[in-house]
């Protein structure tokens, strides 16, 4: 599930993904390895696991998001649940 914004979502967008609830809370000043300036988008949204809050900065660009906060991280392995089907996705623009 690749996310490609051609233009920085306004703040509150929603994004679902199956049941998890993305929710665009700000967006970050970041510079790159290459010295370029540019922007993260900080999201809130719940673990998968243990519906713990917690944030997911990611670039305008990105190839998915974490669904587990870090203490339930687990790298490489889906959300219990989801293995073998597409996951559903969503967007709901402020």
């Amino acid at each position: 599930m690749d996310f490609d914004f051609s233009e920085q979502p306004t703040v509150g967008t929603v994004i679902l993904l199956d049941e998890q609830q993305y929710e665009l809370v700000g967006v970050e000043p970041y510079r790159r390895r290459d010295g370029r300036k540019t922007e993260l988008l900080v999201w809130a949204t719940q673990c998968a696991n243990c519906q713990s809050p917690f944030e997911v900065k990611t670039p305008l660009r990105t190839n998915g998001f974490s669904r587990r906060c870090a203490a339930c991280r687990k790298p490489g392995k889906p959300v219990q649940g989801k293995r073998g089907r597409k996951v559903k996705v969503a967007m709901v623009e402020a």
